[in-house]
């Protein structure tokens, strides 16, 4: 059986806010793959919230999500591939979704199963 799994975002706005720079600089970050650009409720263009981290400095980019996106990009995924690949469960994630795997510190396990896919 497969699980829905909601993609909340933020505004560009917010995560502006949260992360205290401008909005130019979330857009930046987006382009280096750093966040991730989901469509909210209403279509349009957000941040997805699980793409930010609280760390002990505080409220960062998730690290290693770069990382990950990009070797999704090398192996041929298009960026709406990649961000539906990260928030599906996958089986060979032993059914998680490589964005929670990410998150609990796993990402060499993830990576590993992102370039096996890309060939």
């Amino acid at each position: 059986m497969s699980r829905i799994v909601a993609m909340e975002t933020i505004s560009f706005e917010q995560a502006a806010q949260l992360l205290d720079v401008k909005v130019s600089k979330i857009k930046q970050l987006i382009r280096e793959n750093k966040l991730l650009q989901a469509k909210d409720e209403a279509g349009k263009k957000a941040v997805l919230a699980d793409s930010l981290m609280e760390y002990p400095t505080g409220l960062a980019p998730l690290e290693h999500l770069q990382g990950t996106v990009l070797t999704l990009l090398d192996g041929g995924f298009s960026t709406d591939e990649a961000l539906h690949w990260l928030t599906s469960p996958c089986d060979l994630l032993e059914n998680n979704t490589p964005l929670e795997l990410i998150r609990a510190g796993r990402h060499t396990y993830v990576n590993r199963v992102a370039a096996a896919l890309g060939f």
